[in-house]
């Protein structure tokens, strides 16, 4: 005998299978967005801010709140209401994290806040000064942080991203513009 699965169950199963798949999706999503939009040739480096990846969980974790709300309040008015705020709210973030980036180049550094649609660009020599961190004793991940003449400011972590290569192409920069260059050991 036929018979017909109720629709709320579609949305029990696509509930479970965001769950298990969006661990993925977060850790994923922003670098591919990253890597798809601000590609450009001679970039050394293109970098997704913490702030993409925190804001990508909380838009599943919304998408989720969407498929149980759906499911577990058997689908009338109130709960399809919670879910086009959810998926609303989702994409919303979705969006906004979507455009902060980092991106390094022989010319230029350029970056972008989340949720902020004004592009920043600083040529090298508009640096004010660098300071690169490095904590060896307590087995911390060494970074960079520029300062910029208008008091803008930026961590560039050490990662599977920022290779030796590009940390060396850093390094030739600062020697050959000059900047005002410090080493810290301890923080």
């Amino acid at each position: 005998m036929y018979r017909r699965t109720e629709g709320r169950h579609i949305f029990m199963a696509l509930a479970i299978c965001l769950f298990l798949f969006s661990p993925l999706v977060i850790f994923f999503e922003p670098l591919i967005v990253a890597e798809t939009l601000y590609y450009e040739r001679g970039v050394w480096i293109t970098q997704v801010p913490k702030i993409n990846f925190m804001l990508c969980g909380i838009a599943m974790l919304l998408l989720l709140l969407a498929f149980v709300a759906l499911w577990l309040m058997n689908m009338n008015k109130l709960s399809i209401v919670l879910a086009v705020l959810c998926t609303c709210g989702c994409l919303v973030l979705l969006h906004g994290g979507s455009l902060s980036y980092v991106s390094l180049s022989g010319e230029a550094i350029t970056f972008r806040h989340a949720f902020s649609q004004d592009k920043q660009s600083y040529t090298w020599d508009s640096i004010d000064s660098i300071h690169y961190f490095d904590d060896l004793e307590n087995d911390v991940q060494p970074f960079y942080v520029f300062y910029f003449p208008d008091g803008e400011e930026f961590q560039l972590k050490k990662n599977g991203l920022l290779t030796e290569e590009i940390r060396i192409r850093i390094d030739q920069k600062i020697r050959e513009l000059n900047i005002p260059f410090e080493r810290i050991h301890e923080w």
